[in-house]
C-alpha cells in the first residue's frame, strides 16, 4: 500500500509490481483520499495532500485518535472508492496520473475474505 504523495518513480514501481505478481493498494493524491471517501463521493482535485486533509473534519494526520470515528464508515468508503474506479475505468490515464484515486476498498474485501 502507498500513495502517489511525491514518488518520482510511481511508473516503474507498478510495472515492477505487476511484473513480480505484487497487488497494490494505491491512492492519490494520498491516502487521505481513502480516508475522505468515507465522508464524502468526490474526484475533487486537490493538488497537495495538505489541501484535502483541511476539508477532512476532525483528521489530524499527526494524531491517530481520530480514525476510530471512520471505521463504523468504511462501507462506505468501499462504496465510493468502488464507484469512482468504476467510472474511470474507460479512462486511458494510469492510476497513478489520476488526481483522485484508490484502490484501497480491493485490499479491504481481500482482508475480509480471509477472516
Amino acid at each position: 500500500m502507498f500513495d502517489r504523495d511525491k514518488h518520482p518513480f510511481l511508473s516503474e514501481a507498478f510495472s515492477e509490481a505487476l511484473n513480480s505478481g505484487i497487488q497494490i493498494a494505491f491512492s492519490s493524491v494520498c491516502f487521505e483520499f481513502w480516508i475522505w471517501l468515507h465522508v464524502k463521493k468526490s474526484t475533487k482535485n486537490h493538488s497537495e495532500c495538505d489541501d484535502l486533509i483541511k476539508e477532512i473534519d476532525g483528521y489530524n494526520k499527526a494524531g491517530c485518535d481520530c480514525i476510530d470515528g471512520y471505521v463504523d464508515l468504511v462501507d462506505t468508503a468501499c462504496k465510493h472508492a468502488s464507484e469512482i474506479v468504476a467510472e474511470a475505468a474507460s479512462e486511458t490515464t494510469k492510476p497513478w496520473q489520476r488526481h483522485a484515486y484508490t484502490n484501497v476498498h480491493e485490499l479491504v474485501a481481500d482482508l475480509r475474505d480471509q477472516q
